[in-house]
């Protein structure tokens, strides 16, 4: 029997291929995947701690690794030593004078005003003694002067003494406000960068990955641990062009895998405007059949499915 010639098998390749994608079967091939979540260094710095390990199970908010904070803390207690001065500044200039300065004040008050009522005493008796001729009239206008002065001198006292109560001026106490604030904010910035150095697990999951090792220096922006969250895991799958009508995002698929006791629900989040595995010949009728559109899905419950695992898929009914 003579062999068969080149363009035969050619002929024959083709025919099977185009047996091959014709074929029809409800099942679609496909994996899981996930959307990792990268937790890294927002600053540069040494890798102090690393309080995780691969396939370690984490809680949204737990720490995963810390920075190098030495000089971050120390800049925070030199903010507090302001903040603090800051306060006080402000509270001696709400409150007046201090109490010592008051008293003395209050001393002079009461020592003017003792001098007044006996003043007050010697007026009376010159106008008696002047009224009945005794005295001139020169030493009943000085007593009376003296009276008027030292009802003066007490009532420009008691104003002193009003006046060193009150607390200074708005101005100054506004201006001392904002010293205050200034003061707060950048202990509020410091505690910002401190927490920055802490990383921590944005949503809960499983740690994937680690790529740094307590000692080792973090470039800024770069990730130190990976964390899945369960609910970003999701099926990929292809869809030939023929059956792309079937799939429509919010669309539901049930999606079987070795393992699984029952097929999952999932309901569709992306349909992929592009064709993928696109043999390069002309588009013939066999050539269309072999493309396909990526497709994906989210279960409802992601319990059994791993990251790459191979999964069939179909569409529901």
């Amino acid at each position: 029997m003579r062999p068969l010639r080149l363009p035969v098998l050619l002929l024959v390749a083709v025919g099977l291929s185009g047996c091959f994608w014709q074929e029809k079967s409800d099942v679609l091939q496909g994996y899981v995947e996930g959307d990792f979540l990268d937790v890294g260094a927002e600053e540069t710095g040494r890798l102090v701690a690393l309080d995780v390990r691969r396939g370690d199970a984490v809680t949204a908010g737990a720490e995963l690794f810390r920075i190098d904070d030495t000089d971050a803390r120390a800049a925070r207690a030199e903010a507090e030593a302001r903040l603090a001065q800051a306060k006080a500044q402000l509270a001696d200039l709400e409150k007046g004078r201090r109490k010592e300065e008051l008293d003395v004040l209050q001393a002079q008050h009461d020592e003017i005003e003792a001098s007044l009522e006996y003043a007050r005493r010697e007026y009376q008796r010159y106008r008696t003694l002047h009224e009945a001729s005794v005295v001139s009239d020169a030493n009943a206008e000085n007593a009376e002067e003296r009276l008027k002065t030292l009802q003066s001198r007490l009532a420009s006292m008691a104003a002193q003494i009003d006046v060193a109560k009150l607390a200074a001026r708005p101005d100054a106490i506004k201006a001392a406000q904002d010293a205050v604030d200034a003061a707060s904010q950048a202990v509020a910035r410091i505690d910002a960068r401190i927490a920055r150095l802490t990383g921590a697990a944005p949503m809960a999951g499983s740690v994937q990955d680690t790529y740094y090792e307590p000692g080792e220096v973090v470039p800024a922006g770069r990730a130190v641990v990976s964390v899945l969250p369960p609910e970003n895991l999701k099926v990929r799958f292809f869809v030939p062009q023929d059956r792309l009508a079937e799939a429509a995002l919010g669309g539901a698929v049930s999606v079987s895998c070795d393992g699984c006791a029952a097929p999952i629900p999932a309901k569709i989040t992306f349909i992929s405007d592009s064709a993928e595995f696109t043999p390069p010949v002309i588009y013939s009728v066999h050539a269309r059949q072999k493309l396909v559109y990526m497709v994906e899905a989210h279960p409802d419950d992601t319990a059994g499915l791993n990251v790459g695992q191979p999964v069939d898929v179909r569409f529901a009914p």
